[in-house]
């Protein structure tokens, strides 16, 4: 297992995942970012290694050589054409379905980027501004409703993804072993963070103990009446909490314009 964390940018997408794999009682470090510079395209995969390498080899991206065009292109070309296909081959030969969720993020040469929520049996979800999957993923949801923000600079997203993964590691045995990053632009395609530059985002959870500190001063001191308890009515519970997929009436549509083109697939 693993935890990826992706969001959104004022310029694109900010992708990353821990290194960890676990095979029994063995833990070992491995990639589990796949970036394909030409696609302008990356994949973070958490679940049964060897389901999400062959998953992302079904989609045969090592051959493309140009950018998808918008999320029109990206579904068509990819998502509907291979994934299913997959998940229709697993069960046939063993039976079941691929353990794995997959964050698929695409930067477009229309200005705009895709990211998407990818399930074992080749069904999706689009994503507006985050997503995390993985062994962390409930606590590495409640940070990033806690912390993000639209407009997110680049800078500022790829902080925030590196230390959610950097917190999520103190608390989930099954994430760790360093972090890989990714950043996708709308306008330079795929930059993969380097190593020293991840050596310092590492020290983020440390570095902002003090600010916890200050969390402590105020839960223990803010006063509180009857009327600043929130009650259900003003604090309604999220659209869709991590781990539920989108209503079954579109699984498919873009939540927003940002998600590509706007327009929605075809009656299958």
């Amino acid at each position: 297992m693993t935890t990826v964390v992706a969001v959104r940018y004022d310029g694109g997408i900010v992708i990353g995942s821990d290194r960890k794999v676990v095979a029994g009682s063995i833990k070992s470090p491995a990639a589990k970012l796949f970036v394909f510079p030409a696609a302008w395209l990356v994949i973070g995969g958490a679940g049964r290694t060897r389901h999400i390498r062959d998953a992302v080899d079904w989609l045969e991206l090592a051959q493309r050589t140009q950018p998808f065009a918008d999320s029109r292109d990206l579904r068509e070309g990819l998502l509907e054409r291979r994934l299913p296909g997959y998940a229709s081959a697993y069960g046939s030969n063993y039976g079941g379905t691929p353990e794995y969720h997959l964050v698929l993020a695409a930067a477009h040469t229309s200005g705009l980027s895709t990211l998407i929520q990818v399930y074992g049996d080749g069904e999706y979800d689009y994503v507006d501004d985050f997503v995390t999957v993985g062994s962390g993923a409930v606590f590495g949801e409640v940070l990033l409703r806690r912390l993000y923000r639209p407009q997110l600079s680049r800078e500022a997203a790829v902080r925030l993804v590196a230390y959610i993964i950097g917190e999520v590691e103190r608390v989930d045995n099954n994430t760790g072993e360093g972090m890989d990053l990714a950043v996708l632009s709308h306008e330079s395609g795929v930059e993969s963070v380097d190593a020293d530059s991840i050596g310092v985002l590492q020290q983020l959870p440390e570095a902002i103990k003090p600010v916890y500190d200050e969390l402590y001063n105020a839960l223990i001191s803010v006063p509180l009446t009857k009327e600043a308890v929130p009650d259900a009515a003003t604090h309604p519970r999220p659209a869709r909490l991590v781990g539920e997929r989108a209503p079954a009436a579109g699984p498919h549509e873009p939540g927003s314009a940002a998600e590509g083109d706007g327009t929605a697939p075809a009656p299958s």
